[in-house]
């Protein structure tokens, strides 16, 4: 995420806004960078001993992909107060190309 002309790579310059590393997730996910590289991953940590192959098969039934988001709640409590939370949503945003018949909640 720096400049050519630029050698340190330890400068907090180079740190990426919010905006930038979007884009960035929206292409690798466009071009299915993100896929070939979780592949890759587990190939080369099965290969390495990282990770010891097992003969069970289990699928992850509830796993969505990234793009998950954080969000702020605000609620009163029994007083009266205001208060504001900020939490992690509960489930991630669709990338679904044809939203109106996207099969996700």
């Amino acid at each position: 995420f720096c400049t050519k002309d630029e050698y340190d790579p330890y400068d907090s310059r180079h740190i990426p806004s919010i905006r930038k590393l979007e884009q960035f997730d929206q292409i690798m996910s466009i071009y299915g960078i993100w896929d070939k590289i979780k592949i890759e991953e587990v190939k080369r940590n099965i290969t390495t001993g990282v990770i010891k192959k097992e003969n069970e098969l289990v699928g992850d039934t509830m796993h969505y992909h990234a793009c998950s988001g954080f969000e702020t709640v605000h609620y009163t409590d029994d007083n009266g107060k205001e208060h504001k939370k900020s939490q992690s949503k509960l489930t991630k945003n669709c990338r679904w190309e044809d939203r109106d018949n996207c099969e996700h909640q």
